[in-house]
Formats: structure tokens, sequence, C-alpha cells
């Protein structure tokens, strides 16, 4: 009598998945976290704006979450590693978003010193740093889980050659 082969876990369904989930919401907060905090001369008055009111680059950060969110659920609900991968491409966009509200700052801080004798002092907030390092994770996320997947039809190493099911047998 032959041992009966158990099926293995659903490859999709891998922890990294759902930490990819957890990290896409905390993404999705952080856009409206303060991403820039203003600052009057001796810090007499401070003042922060969240990334959604900043800039539109803020913006796009919850829509991207979003968009992350509905992709990795999706591979989740099918079980397909692939489909969380393509989630992480648009996580891809959140440093670029970061990266250009960092480069419109200087423009930012010439529209708020406009018509003030008082200077400013502008410095990035937590929710920048947030939304940086968590779209970093997912896309890092997606990456570990495509590297981590393997398809049931590929061997274990490339030197193996593929192993065929057990036959039943002959009587």
């Amino acid at each position: 009598m032959t041992p009966v082969p158990t099926a293995p876990a659903p490859a999709g369904r891998s922890p990294l998945h759902y930490a990819m989930v957890a990290a896409a919401g905390v993404l999705l907060v952080s856009g409206f976290l303060p991403w820039i905090r203003a600052e009057v001369m001796f810090r007499l008055y401070s003042y922060s704006r969240a990334g959604v009111e900043a800039d539109g680059t803020g913006q796009l950060i919850p829509v991207i979450a979003l968009l992350v969110i509905a992709l990795a659920i999706w591979g989740l609900a099918v079980s397909d590693p692939r489909i969380c991968l393509y989630a992480a491409a648009p996580a891809g966009l959140g440093p670029v978003c970061c990266g250009i509200f960092l480069l419109r700052l200087n423009g930012l801080r010439d529209g708020l010193s406009a018509g003030s004798s008082y200077g400013f002092e502008l410095s990035l907030g937590y929710g920048w740093w947030t939304s940086l390092a968590t779209s970093l994770l997912v896309v890092g996320l997606g990456l570990a889980g495509a590297m981590t997947h393997r398809s049931p039809e590929q061997p274990a190493r490339p030197d193996q050659p593929p192993t065929e099911p057990p036959r039943p047998a002959q009587s």
C-alpha cells in the first residue's frame, strides 16, 4: 500500500502576502498623516499639513494604497502569488511620489514665505517618512513572495530532473 500524498498548502497564501495587505493599509493611512511641518522663525508658531493637503503627489499615495490592497486581496482570494507580485508594481510609484514631493518642497517654501516678513523653516513630517518606508516595504514583500514561490511543476533544484507522480499499482 502506497502512502497518499498530502496536498500542499495553497501557494498564494503565504504570510508575506498577508503582511503586504497590512503594509498597504499603513500606506493608505500615511497619506493622511503630516508630511510637512512649517515653523515660523523662533518657533513661535508651527503648522503641519497632511500629504493629501500639501501637494498633488501626496494625493496619489492613498490611491496607490487602495490599488495595492485590492490586488493583494485578489491574489490571496485566488491563491495566485503572481497577482501579489503585480500588487508591488503600483507600490513602486510610492517612492517616486515621495521624491517628487521632496523636489517640490522648495517651491512650497517660497509660496509660504511670499508676502510674509517672517522666515519659515520647513521639515518633512513623519507621514512622508511612513509613506516612503511602507511603499518600499510593500515592494520588498511582493518581490520576496515571488522569489519564495515555486510552482509545482518546477524541480526543487535545477540539477534534479522533475519527479513523476506515483502511479497506482496495477493488478
